[in-house]
């Protein structure tokens, strides 16, 4: 009996091994893919990081500046003046934003 018990207990741990095994392989093929999304996403945040300073210039001039006015200045403001402005100045920031 005892080395049937023991044979027993060998192959219930081999089970539990091949269990964690898969479990294991699941994960692993799963980050794989989080692993390129992360990638894309770090290639955008470079991006982004370059239109910083003009996108937070145009930002805070508008809250400083034109919130008082009606919508039509503040798109004069924005798209005749300062968007301009940033092109001639070589301020990288966001299209249309």
């Amino acid at each position: 009996f005892k080395a049937t018990e023991d044979k027993n207990a060998a192959v219930s741990q081999a089970e539990k091994t091949q269990q964690k095994a898969q479990l294991a392989d699941r994960l692993i093929n799963g980050l794989a893919g989080e692993n390129k999304r992360w990638g894309e996403a770090v290639e955008s945040f470079d991006v982004q990081e370059t239109k910083l300073i003009g996108d937070s210039m145009m930002s805070a001039a508008f809250v400083v500046y034109a919130g008082p006015f009606s919508a039509t200045f503040r798109h004069f403001l924005t798209e005749e003046q300062w968007v301009p402005d940033l092109a001639q100045r070589d301020i990288p920031h966001t299209e249309g934003s």
